[in-house]
C-alpha cells in the first residue's frame, strides 16, 4: 500500500457509530497501491500495476440491494471483513482490485473507490 485516504465512515468508526466496529482490524476502507505478486490462479500481468482495492463486498451487480446473504460489507475497521488500508501490505482476491487511473496521484487514486461506489450506488 502506497496511499489510503481518510472518509466519513472512519470518523462514524471512531464514534462507534458504525456496526461491527474492531480495534483488531486495519482502519480505512480506500488505498493505492501497486501489486508485488501474486498466487497462482491470478494473471501475472498484475504485477508491477498501480491499483485501487475495491471497497465492499456482497453486492456486484443488483440494482436493488446486497446479493450476499451476509449483506453489503466495507473494508476498514470492522470485525465484517479483516482487511483495511492502513497498513503496508494487504492481500486480497484478483476480483478485488482495479487497475487505478493513469492520470491520478496516489493520493488521489486512494481517496478514488469509497467515495466513488458511494456515488455510484446513489445513481
Amino acid at each position: 500500500m502506497q496511499a489510503s485516504a481518510l472518509n466519513h465512515r472512519d470518523l462514524f468508526l471512531r464514534q462507534h457509530l458504525y456496526p461491527a466496529v474492531s480495534f483488531d482490524v486495519p482502519l480505512l476502507a480506500d488505498g493505492y497501491g501497486i501489486v508485488t505478486s501474486v498466487g497462482s490462479s491470478a494473471s501475472k500481468s498484475w504485477i508491477g500495476k498501480a491499483v485501487i482495492l475495491t471497497p465492499g463486498r456482497g453486492w456486484k451487480s443488483d440494482p436493488v440491494g446486497p446479493e450476499s446473504a451476509g449483506g453489503y460489507k466495507i473494508l476498514g475497521g470492522t470485525s465484517t471483513i479483516p482487511l483495511g488500508t492502513l497498513q503496508e501490505v494487504l492481500v486480497v482476491e484478483e476480483s478485488e482490485v482495479e487497475e487505478a487511473p493513469a492520470h491520478l496521484t496516489p493520493a488521489q487514486a486512494a481517496a478514488l473507490p469509497l467515495t466513488g461506489l458511494t456515488g455510484w450506488r446513489a445513481l
